[in-house]
């Protein structure tokens, strides 16, 4: 790189005006430059033309260009120094191209409209100035607009009166000077080739796994170099960050800060942010209720209306079965549940068989789901009153705790306020097992992998029912050129799932860190050498499966009775 401003240059080069602004030549290689970019655009290619003359007309050669047939089909906009421009202009904020007719020796009288124009138009914007030696100096502040406070990527100079063209790079030094070579070669991002420059990041505490690796990333891609500046501002609310965190920044030189800050409204001035790819989904953890206890084990299978239904039908049989016992020679309730036959039923009456044979394959498919849910319920006893909505949530009385700073909107929800509590001042992923927690959705799954969360189950359950989503920004300088850069290479990482590996990666660090996957590893096998029963299939687990075999023998016992004392007595009358 020639080390010497841009200003140098054009003095160097200066040779005898003439009187003719731009040859045909270079009317006709203005054109071709975009002529040949439109035909690389994607879209619609929106080009501006500022017009700085000192004329009240527009320049005659420049007015060539605009009205070449050549570029009728793209979308042109003209301006010259007297524009002003706002963010709800109709003017783009994100050209495709900017020309610019540098024929005016009034640009610092005009500065203020200048600055407030390039303050709005994105920075990554192809820039081609026409100029010469009779404006150099007018040209000098217009580059400098265009670095203060930001810097423009691809800025590109052609130099009517040699001619030539100059390509301009980091801190307004000359990059490359050209020939008038095809258009292909003209608008490289000086953003391609850092040298080395620094990429300066901030964040309170440590950085993510999954932030600090994108931007290292970023780094390598572009051929930079990754600088980590340690913020001890609080956490901003909003935005407007306060004058602490603005201090740092400033003061810091920071690129972009990785702490994620949710907007409450998008006004036009932020419709260009670095907004996170991967929105933030806010989960409620909620602790598990009681387990269902033994006799409710065995009402469970069934719904009520189920149990009506059987009720019913061995009612009806039976009461038929005591009034007509000519009717039936097995007796409904012994046969449908016990499978106990007085009579074959092969011997049986054709009435019997027509009533009896659908009723039996019907009590056998509820028995045999009976005895399934009762085993599975034996295996892993469910829970009561789980809620599901946070609306049950609130009515259950429970309360809700987060963190203020993490969880805003949690304290701003007129719902909640009834509920909601802040919990900055505990522990992180610590829970009471009491109180529902709200927290985002990494650090949600992460706390029910932890050891803490765990009593032989997890003590915690997921909400089917989340606050929402939060599409957050990370804050960079008002207009950087790095932003479409970072934003580009965190797209590419999240499309290859490697951004997603990196969230999964953090989540298994966090967990050696704190060491609870061994801890909790070494408590179970502990606990399956000195109590088995806690990890198996136990005796106090078999308890129902105790009950019902006592409750079967006992009432086998009492039939038998029975029918022992009506044999006796048809014996007896009999004789």
């Amino acid at each position: 790189m020639v080390k010497v401003t841009a200003l140098s240059v054009v003095l160097f080069v200066i040779t005898k005006s003439s009187e003719t602004f731009l040859t045909p030549e270079l009317i006709d290689y203005s054109v071709s430059i975009i002529e040949y970019l439109s035909t690389k655009q994607v879209g619609t290619f929106k080009c501006i033309f500022y017009d700085f003359s000192d004329e009240y007309a527009m320049d005659g050669d420049f007015d060539r260009i605009l009205k070449s047939p050549r570029i009728d089909h793209i979308s042109k906009f003209v301006i010259n120094e007297s524009f002003t421009m706002d963010y709800h202009s109709e003017l783009p904020q994100n050209p495709s191209l900017m020309v610019i007719n540098m024929h005016s020796r009034n640009v610092p009288g005009n500065a203020k409209k200048a600055t407030l124009l390039f303050t709005i138009i994105n920075p990554n914007t192809k820039m081609l100035f026409l100029t010469d030696e009779r404006f150099y100096e007018s040209f000098a502040v217009l580059v400098e607009l265009l670095y203060r406070p930001r810097q423009f990527t691809t800025i590109v100079c052609i130099e009517t009166k040699t001619p030539m063209v100059v390509r301009i790079g980091f801190e307004r030094l000359i990059l490359e000077i050209l020939n008038l070579v095809h258009p292909q070669y003209l608008f490289g991002s000086i953003l391609r080739d850092m040298q080395g420059r620094p990429i300066r990041y901030s964040f309170p505490d440590k950085v993510s796994y999954r932030n600090e690796n994108w931007i290292r990333a970023t780094a390598r891609f572009l051929n930079a170099t990754t600088q980590y500046v340690k913020n001890t501002c609080p956490a901003p609310e909003s935005i407007s960050l306060g004058a602490c965190y603005n201090e740092h920044l400033t003061s810091n030189h920071v690129l972009v800060s990785l702490h994620f800050i949710s907007l409450k409204h998008l006004p036009p001035s932020l419709y260009r942010m670095l907004f996170d790819v991967i929105p933030e989904t806010f989960l409620i953890l909620v602790p598990k209720p009681r387990r269902v206890n033994i006799f409710e084990i065995f009402i469970w299978p069934f719904t009520w209306g189920s149990w009506l239904l059987l009720a019913v039908v061995l009612i009806l049989t039976e009461l038929v079965y005591v009034i007509n016992p000519r009717m039936f020679q097995n007796d409904p309730i012994l046969l449908f549940v016990c499978g106990l036959e007085r009579c074959n039923l092969h011997r049986a009456s054709a009435n019997e068989k027509l009533v009896y044979f659908p009723l039996i394959i019907f009590f056998f498919l509820m028995l045999t789901a009976y005895e399934t849910r009762i085993i599975s319920f034996m295996i892993n006893k469910p829970s009561v009153a789980k809620l599901h909505t946070i609306q049950q949530l609130i009515d259950s009385g429970m309360l809700l705790k987060a963190k203020k700073h993490n969880n805003p909107k949690q304290f701003e929800d007129t719902a909640l306020s009834s509920i909601v509590r802040d919990s900055s001042d505990e522990g992180d992923l610590m829970f009471d097992g009491v109180n529902a927690y709200c927290l985002n959705g990494v650090s949600a799954y992460t706390a029910l992998r932890i050891a803490a969360s765990y009593d032989y189950r997890t003590k915690y359950y997921v909400l089917d029912e989340t606050f929402g989503l939060g599409v957050g920004t990370h804050w960079m300088p008002q207009r950087d050129g790095l932003l479409e850069e970072l934003a580009q290479t965190q797209r590419w990482l999240f499309e290859t799932g490697i951004l997603g590996k990196w969230e999964r990666d953090e989540v298994d660090l966090m967990l050696v860190q704190f060491g609870k996957v061994s801890e909790m590893l070494n408590e179970m096998s502990g606990m399956f050498r000195k109590r088995q029963q806690k990890v198996m299939l136990g005796i106090r687990d078999l308890l129902p499966a105790w009950l019902a075999l006592g409750v079967g023998l006992l009432g086998s016992f009492v039939v038998f009775v029975g029918e022992r004392k009506s044999s006796k007595h048809e014996i007896s009358v009999g004789f």
